[in-house]
C-alpha cells in the first residue's frame, strides 16, 4: 500500500505528443497542490462564467506550447486582471490535457473549457487590489 500525503495527487496521464511537449506532461507524475486561491463554490464559478462570455482572448497558445515565456505572460496577465481567456491556435487536439496543465502552472482555477478556449481565474492576493469581488 502507497501513503499519500493529504495535500497530494497523482495525476496519470498517456502521453502521444511530440517530444517538445512530453517535458511538460510527464507519464506518471506526483505533484503537491499548492492551494493559493479560496475554493470557490458554484455561484462563484457561475459568476465567473458569466464574466468571462464577455472577454476577448487574452492570449494564445502558439508553436511554442507552454513555454516559460508564454507561462510567465499568462501569470502577469492574471496578476492584472484576475480573469483570463487563453485560445488554443496550435496543439488544438491536446487543449485538454495542457488546459489543467496551464492551470497548474499558474496556479489558477480553470473555470471553463468550450471548444479552443479556456477561461482562467487566479484571485489577487491582496483585497485593495481585487477587481472580482464575491
Amino acid at each position: 500500500m502507497i501513503s499519500i500525503p493529504g495535500n497530494a495527487r497523482i495525476v496519470l496521464k498517456r502521453v502521444e505528443t511530440p517530444v517538445s511537449f512530453s517535458a511538460l506532461a510527464e507519464t506518471v507524475a506526483f505533484r503537491q497542490t499548492e492551494k493559493t486561491n479560496v475554493e470557490l463554490n458554484n455561484q462563484q464559478i457561475r459568476k465567473l462564467k458569466a464574466l468571462g462570455q464577455h472577454l476577448n482572448p487574452t492570449l494564445k497558445v502558439g508553436k511554442a506550447g507552454l513555454s516559460e515565456g508564454f507561462l510567465k505572460s499568462v501569470d502577469e496577465a492574471l496578476s492584472l486582471h484576475e480573469l483570463i481567456k487563453v485560445k488554443f491556435d496550435d496543439f488544438k487536439e491536446e487543449k485538454k490535457e495542457l488546459s489543467p496543465v496551464l492551470a497548474e502552472k499558474t496556479s489558477s482555477e480553470l473555470i471553463q473549457r468550450v471548444g479552443h478556449v479556456v477561461v482562467l481565474f487566479r484571485q489577487n492576493p491582496d483585497p485593495a487590489k481585487q477587481k472580482i469581488k464575491f
